[in-house]
């Protein structure tokens, strides 16, 4: 008996399965079971980099300690917990890819009962879908869209944790080039009062002079150490988003130039569309709500079932039963035209996050690349004062020496070529972090 229901299942279970609105057949060669057929939970890259002891394929190229601005960008970009979850959630969601295909096969069940007139039977059987007006290949066609749209959502957090990263080297950067123009200021401070201190011990100089000189040494002390912890603040944020300990000095020895972007405008915005996992994640989640529609349709169509059952009773008779059945799925009261205006419902949200979603990606494009623009206007503009400055402090340090000029307009030149230094540090920084986060927006984490 045994045998003769493994046969059944092989043969219904290969024979005919239900998908459409009308009964099909499907050989088992229709429906991937086995491991080689059926979708991988990573790519044989992936699995190539895995076994050579790599989490993926990023891994295999990044040093121990990342020491620069495109090798921290993908340190994050895998590394990062919303990375790693993401990964967990592809892995999570092919498993329910696998589960709607087995949704395909016979269901086998067995039951025991004992009566109280002393009949007892044992009862094995298998239910196999014939049709189900297309709700199973609905609910598979919605496991493989939401499978596809976990591959994106992996993508766009590499691309979050890559735009995080720039985001806090580009503050990182922008403190460490502030507080080494204050740090360069202060030492021309230090020596101006060792000079003050000299001429009072010779008596050139009374000493109301070396105490204002201090006091001004003191103001450009206050801006170094400002400098200083916002650049311990920002190394702090730039560890935690990277979630490692960085060595700060050889970060500073290998500051990130400016990303290089030539394309106009609206290039930019044609290869940002183009490129963007958001606009990717918003077409996979319309192609899950569009899946929906065909599975809360399928409601009005019933189940067709062919069902087999053998009993063995109590007394060694037996009884073997093959039936036909057909069961609805209408719901309560009229539910089944409510999935339908639900699931319409879902499609249109989606569709509407789809075009909130391109507004925002234009209107990132648009003020990185303006504030791009201006950032390297500006650059441009205080290079040539930070110049200027130091010609003019140059100039009022030979003239000191000749007693034409005192050490008051000495000092105040000094602190005026510091200042546009930090000026200057600053828009280099926001300069650099915009290239590089434009260039992540148009060409993506592959570009770092």
């Amino acid at each position: 008996m045994v045998r003769w229901i493994l046969g059944f299942c092989l043969v219904i279970g290969g024979c005919t399965l239900a998908d459409s609105n009308k009964p099909s057949t499907l050989r088992p060669t229709d429906v991937a079971l086995d491991p080689a057929a059926s979708t991988p939970l990573v790519d044989a890259p992936t699995r190539a980099a895995t076994s050579t002891g790599c989490v993926s394929r990023l891994d295999c190229v990044l040093p121990s300690a990342p020491a620069n601005l495109p090798d921290l960008a993908r340190f994050a970009a895998t590394k990062s917990p919303d990375v790693l979850a993401a990964q967990a959630k592809v892995a999570q969601a092919q498993f329910s890819v696998d589960a709607a295909r087995h949704a395909f096969y016979p269901t086998p069940y067995a039951s025991a009962n004992s009566a109280q007139d002393g009949e007892s039977r044992l009862t094995i059987g298998l239910d196999q879908p014939i049709s189900t007006g297309g709700r199973l290949r609905a609910e598979l066609t919605i496991a493989q869209a939401r499978k596809n749209a976990s591959d994106i959502q992996l993508a766009v957090a590499q691309h979050q944790s890559a735009e995080n990263l720039i985001q806090a080297y580009g503050s990182w950067m922008a403190a460490t080039l502030r507080s080494q123009a204050w740090e360069r200021g202060l030492k021309t401070q230090d020596r101006i009062v060792a000079i003050i201190a000299r001429r009072v011990e010779a008596g050139v100089s009374s000493a109301s002079d070396l105490v204002l000189a201090k006091s001004r040494r003191d103001s450009v002390y206050s801006e170094s150490l400002t400098a200083q912890s916002d650049r311990a603040a920002a190394l702090a944020k730039l560890s935690q988003t990277t979630g490692i300990s960085l060595d700060e000095a050889k970060l500073a020895q290998n500051l990130a130039p400016e990303k290089p972007i030539r394309s106009s405008l609206q290039d930019t915005l044609a290869k940002a569309n183009h490129s963007s996992p958001y606009l990717q994640l918003a077409d996979a989640e319309i192609a899950a709500a569009q899946a929906g529609k065909a599975s809360a349709r399928s409601a009005f169509f019933p189940d067709v079932v062919l069902s087999m059952e053998h009993d063995k009773f109590a007394d060694g008779r037996t009884d073997n039963r093959v039936s036909l059945g057909l069961k609805t799925k209408f719901g309560a009261g009229l539910a089944s035209g409510s999935q339908v205006g639900i699931a319409n419902a879902a499609v249109m949200v989606a569709e509407r996050q789809k075009q909130s979603t391109e507004r925002g990606i234009v209107e990132q494009v648009e003020s990185t690349y303006a504030l791009m623009t201006t950032s390297k206007q500006r650059l441009d503009a205080l290079s040539t004062i930070a110049n200027a400055s130091k010609e003019v402090a140059a100039s009022t340090q030979r003239q000191f020496e000749t007693g034409v000029k005192t050490w008051q307009e000495l000092m105040s030149t000094a602190r005026e070529v510091a200042s546009n230094e930090a000026n200057l540090a600053e828009v280099q920084a926001t300069y650099v972090g915009a290239s590089w986060k434009l260039s992540l927006l148009i060409e993506g984490v592959d570009s770092l």
